[in-house]
């Protein structure tokens, strides 16, 4: 069973090679406190964060989430969508060149990210809130 927020594995008694899981627990611990996930937005399409695989860590566990786009298109807003469930805080950069903004959604209230803005935000599972001092 892992952690409740990162979801980082705990080290099993009697494991063959314990180097595995624990070498996995500092690969999210790293991309959740300096990791930075840039996310190049192609298309008018929304964007899930990834949490599936066998592999740490996932797209979702990043700490920044750097937006970019290479190409324009006709949407004014993009969504980055976290899943369901995930606890966790994010900076997020929208370093778009094509001034449209990027709605960081769960299932729950978002927050609107404007065009070469920087919100650092909070996500409690359902809700995502921007964090303002």
């Amino acid at each position: 069973m892992p952690t409740d927020f990162l979801e980082i594995p705990y080290l099993a008694q009697n494991v063959a090679q314990p180097e595995i899981p624990e070498n996995e627990s500092k690969d999210i611990l790293d991309y959740a406190t300096a990791g930075q996930l840039i996310i190049d937005i192609n298309d008018d399409i929304d964007h899930n964060l990834d949490d599936s695989g066998l592999f740490y860590p996932k797209e979702w566990q990043a700490s920044t989430l750097i937006i970019t786009n290479t190409i324009s298109f006709n949407s004014g807003i993009v969504s980055i969508i976290i899943p369901s469930g995930k606890r966790t805080k994010y900076v997020v950069h929208n370093n778009t060149t094509t001034g449209f903004n990027v709605r960081i959604i769960q299932t729950g209230l978002s927050v609107l990210v404007p065009d070469q803005e920087v919100y650092e935000m909070y996500c409690d599972g359902v809700d995502v809130r921007r964090i303002s001092i």
